[in-house]
């Protein structure tokens, strides 16, 4: 899934975002940056554990987001990442906003 929007200037300033998968390229006018692309990798929208495009993304005790229903089923029978194994310090999940906005305003 690519979002674009057409670049104003022609100064090109490549970055990573925080988020592991994310490709920025933005154009500067003067002091502020405008967005002129952003690749979105689908490990970013896909819940590792449907395989399919979120709904309601919500980020679990390992910092990995999942669908909300199917991480609450997961944690219902494991206490353990499904991402990587690893034991989970508790069972609550909080609403990855973030993700749920890129989602929503991608128009899938």
């Amino acid at each position: 899934m690519c979002i674009q929007i057409r670049p104003m200037t022609h100064t090109l300033i490549a970055f990573s975002s925080f988020l592991a998968g994310w490709t920025c390229v933005c154009t500067r006018m003067s002091m502020v940056p405008s967005l002129t692309q952003v690749v979105i990798k689908s490990d970013l929208i896909l819940c590792v554990l449907l395989q399919a495009l979120m709904v309601e993304p919500v980020i679990a005790a390992d910092g990995h987001t999942y669908e909300k229903a199917a991480i609450e089923s997961w944690l219902q029978h494991n206490t353990t990442s499904p991402v990587n194994g690893n034991f989970l310090a508790h069972a609550h999940v909080v609403p990855n906003v973030l993700i749920r906005t890129l989602i929503r305003n991608s128009g899938n």
